[in-house]
Order: C-alpha cells, then structure tokens, then sequence
C-alpha cells in the first residue's frame, strides 16, 4: 500500500469519528479532547527543544499546560492570570532550587515558559471557537487545508 494510499485510509477512517465527537459531545467531553492534544503536542514540543540543546522543566511545564487552557475554557480572567503568574513563580523557583548549575538559566526559564504558552494557548482557542459554534471549528480546518495545500 502507497504512502498515498495509506493517507486516504487513515483520512477515511479518522475523520467520521473526529466530525461526530465534535458536533455531538458536550463542551466539557470536547475540553478533554482539546486538553490530551494539549499534552500531546507539549510532549512533542519539549522532545523538539531538547533535541536543539534547550532543558525544559517538565513539572512546571506540565502543570501550566493544563492550569492555562482550564482558565479559558472557564473564561476565568483570574483563574487563567494567576496561573500563569503561578506557573512564571514554579519555573524560576525550580529552577533556583534544583541542584543543577545556574549556566544555562535563561534558556531553560524560557524554553519552559514558552512550551507552556505555545501549544496550550493555540489549541484553546478551539474550545472559544466551539462556544461559539461548531460551524467555526469546521471552518478553521477547511481554510488550514487550503493554506496547507
């Protein structure tokens, strides 16, 4: 079977199923779809920056990756700033006290904030975008298949 072949299989097979959980689930059931995809893209994220040299905070990382998109999806203004501000406390204070040397600081800080707020804050907007209508959601996926084709 041709890699071709392969695509259109997986797009035959997947794609029902991901069109009916968006359109038929709750926006709770929705918010945990949304949130493993979180995790999943920050996974990859952390295993991309550690190749390129960069030292991310997992706990830190992990704990801002679902405290941040739990504050939009509540719509929750001081929810989502304090943990962020929490998340900014626990990175620096990881750091501080862990018993590695303080070299490459500035490097791990901001590699952990921005893994924080790179995926989690793109993919929650899915959740805004789906309190507003499903009709939105589709609509984001048909314009990145025409700007990725």
């Amino acid at each position: 079977m041709g890699d071709r072949n392969k695509r259109i299989a997986t797009a035959l097979i997947g794609i029902p199923p991901i069109i009916a959980y968006i359109i038929y689930f709750d926006n709770i059931g929705f918010f945990l779809a949304v949130l493993l995809l979180i995790l999943l893209s920050v996974r990859e994220f952390i295993a991309m920056l550690e190749c390129a040299g960069v030292k991310v905070m997992l706990w830190p990382a992990y704990f801002g990756s679902i405290c941040l998109p739990y504050g939009i999806y509540t719509a929750d203004v001081r929810f989502f700033t304090g943990a962020l501000l929490f998340t900014s406390i626990l990175t620096m204070a990881t750091k501080l006290f862990s018993d590695e040397p303080l070299n490459d600081t500035f490097d791990s800080i901001g590699g952990t904030l921005v893994t924080v707020l790179y995926a989690p804050f793109m993919f929650s907007f899915l959740v805004l975008l789906r309190k507003l209508g499903v009709h939105y959601i589709f609509l984001l996926c048909i314009l990145i298949w025409v700007s990725a084709t």
